[in-house]
Formats: structure tokens, C-alpha cells, sequence
């Protein structure tokens, strides 16, 4: 899941939780239902096509309540969710990258040090390429 997806399942939870009072729990529940019934149909782009409905309006059918157009107030309240939920999604990718980036250089890291033990071994062993060379002529 990217960044985009994955502050968009967050906004509809807290729109869940916000304005349906609903719990984290049981809205994570229900975003989990109505995915995996959409990775169920089998066409990757169902799911694609599910995160272009308003979040707002995705959260109250899921809350099972009607679906209307926000108040006011509800319009700036859900601009700070979004806002915030976007924000969480940004710095959390942003925080993968880096674990991910910290990762790979581990390894390259790792793959030096693999490297440079063989060379020392080489060099503390006696000479095994004159001997093999002097084997094989």
C-alpha cells in the first residue's frame, strides 16, 4: 500500500470514529471487511478505483448511515482529519524510507566486510594461486 492509499483508509477511519462514533476497532473492522470483499472480485483495479470516493462519503456508508453532504462545521473538521491523516501518512512513508534506505545500506555494509575477511584469509594463507598454478602447469 502506498502513501496515498494508506493516509486515504486512515482518513475514512477517523471520519468513522468522528462523526459516526464508531470505534478505531470496529471501523478498522469494517474498512478490513469492505477491502477484502474488493480484493475478492479478483480485478486489482476494484480497489484502485474504491480510494476515488470521498472519504466522507465512504465512511458513512461503511458506518452504514445515510450519506449527506457535511455541515460547515463537519467540512472543517474533516479538512483537519484529512490534513493530520496525510500528514501521519507522509512521515510514516517517510520513516520506511529511511528504515528501508538504513537497510540497504546494512547490507552493502555487510557485503564489504564478507569481502574483506576473504582478502585477509587470502592474504594469511600461504600462497594457494602459485600452488595451484604450479599444480596445474
Amino acid at each position: 500500500m502506498n502513501t496515498e492509499q494508506s493516509a486515504y483508509w486512515h482518513i475514512v477511519q477517523e471520519t468513522m470514529v468522528a462523526f459516526h462514533s464508531l470505534s478505531r476497532e470496529t471501523a478498522t473492522d469494517r474498512i478490513q471487511q469492505f477491502r477484502l470483499a474488493l480484493l475478492e472480485t479478483g480485478d486489482p483495479l476494484v480497489l484502485e478505483f474504491a480510494t476515488h470516493e470521498e472519504a466522507f462519503y465512504l465512511a458513512a456508508r461503511l458506518a452504514g448511515r445515510k450519506v449527506t453532504e457535511p455541515t460547515s462545521t463537519q467540512a472543517k473538521a474533516y479538512a483537519q482529519i484529512m490534513r493530520r491523516c496525510t500528514d501521519e501518512a507522509v512521515a510514516f512513508g517517510a520513516l520506511v524510507d529511511v528504515a528501508d534506505k538504513f537497510q540497504e545500506t546494512r547490507q552493502k555494509l555487510l557485503r564489504m566486510q564478507n569481502v574483506a575477511a576473504k582478502a585477509l584469509r587470502r592474504k594469511k594463507s600461504p600462497n594457494t594461486t602459485s600452488q595451484k598454478l604450479a599444480v596445474t602447469v
